[in-house]
C-alpha cells in the first residue's frame, strides 16, 4: 500500500496498477507473461514474498516457490515484454559475521530458509534479466494494521511480553523512506544490487524499547529469547547504504526520526 500511494502520489501521466498474489501469481510463468502483454507495463515492482523468517522455516517448499523461483520468472516475463524490473529483496541473505555494516558485496552464506530463498530470489532476477534493480532493505516497519510496530504496541497495551530474537543487529527502515528510495532509484534507471536502510544500527531489542518507550508502554515488557525462534538469522544485518547515497546524491534519515513519524501516524507518538 505505501508503495501504491507513493506512486499515485509522484507519477500522473502513466496509469497505474495494483495486483494481489490472487490476482498475479508471480510462481506461475504463463500467468505472468500474459499478464504483462496485456497491461504493457513499463516497469514493474514486485513486492510480493514471504516476509516472516519463522513461516519461511514452517513452509520452506513454499518459501522457495514465492521468494526464490517466483522473481526469476517474473524477470523473464520483464524481458520479454521489454519492461524494467525494481525487485525487493532484505537483509536476511547475509552472512552477517562481520563486525562491520554491511555492504553490497558482503558474503551472503544465509542459514535461514528466509535468506536463502530470498537470496535465490535476488540471483534469479539478476541473471534472467540483468538490469534488474534488487533492493536490499533493512528490518522494515510501518503504520499499517499488521506489522512488526503494530504487533509490539498491541502487545505491549495488553501487557503482554515482545520476545525477540537476542543480540542482532540489523539497520531498520520506515517503509514509507523504502518506498521513497526506490522510487528514486527507478527514476535514475539503477540497475544491480542496492542497499537501503535509515541511518544507524542498533539490535531488534532495543529498536522494540525505543518504540515502547515513545509510546510510554513498560519497557520491561521486551524479552530477548534466542531459543524460541526456528530460523537462524545472520548476527549482523546492518546495512551499509554508501552505494545508494554515493548514486543518489541522497542520505535516508536516522531510523528514530522514522520511528518517531511511524508512531505519530499510528496516533502513538506526540513531539514534546
Amino acid at each position: 500500500m505505501a508503495l501504491l500511494r507513493a506512486l499515485t502520489a509522484k507519477i500522473d501521466d502513466y496509469r497505474i496498477f495494483a495486483f494481489d498474489h490472487a490476482r498475479a501469481d508471480i510462481t506461475n510463468a504463463e500467468h505472468v507473461n500474459h499478464l504483462l502483454e496485456y497491461i504493457k507495463p513499463t516497469i514493474v515492482f514486485n513486492c510480493a514474498g514471504i516476509s516472516d523468517p519463522e513461516i519461511c522455516e514452517e513452509a520452506k517448499a513454499g518459501a522457495f516457490r514465492i521468494n526464490g523461483v517466483g522473481p526469476g520468472l517474473l524477470a523473464k516475463a520483464c524481458l520479454r515484454n521489454e519492461c524494467r524490473l525494481v525487485h525487493f529483496s532484505s537483509w536476511g541473505v547475509l552472512e552477517g559475521k562481520n563486525v562491520h555494516a554491511q555492504g553490497e558485496k558482503a558474503n551472503c552464506a544465509p542459514e535461514s530458509a528466509y535468506g536463502q530463498s530470498k537470496l535465490h530470489g535476488e540471483q534469479s532476477c539478476l541473471v534472467s534479466l540483468p538490469s534488474s534493480l534488487v533492493i536490499r532493505a533493512g528490518w522494515v516497519f510501518g503504520d499499517g494494521q499488521s506489522g512488526l510496530i503494530t504487533e509490539w504496541v498491541s502487545n505491549a497495551e495488553r501487557r503482554m511480553n515482545i520476545r525477540v530474537p537476542k543480540g542482532i543487529i540489523g539497520s531498520p527502515v520506515f517503509v514509507d523512506d523504502l518506498v521513497d528510495a526506490a522510487c528514486h532509484l527507478a527514476s535514475m534507471e539503477a540497475k544491480g544490487i542496492y542497499n537501503v536502510a535509515n541511518h544507524g544500527k542498533l539490535t531488534w531489542a532495543e529498536l522494540a524499547k525505543k518504540t515502547l518507550s515513545l509510546c510510554k508502554l513498560p519497557e520491561n515488557l521486551v524479552v530477548e529469547s534466542p531459543s524460541v525462534f526456528k530460523a537462524k538469522l545472520p548476527q549482523n544485518c546492518a546495512l551499509s547504504c554508501k552505494k545508494y547515497n554515493d548514486f543518489s546524491g541522497k542520505s535516508l534519515r536516522g531510523w528514530e526520526d522514522s520511528l518517531k513519524e511511524c508512531l505519530f501516524h499510528m496516533n502513538r507518538y506526540s513531539p514534546g
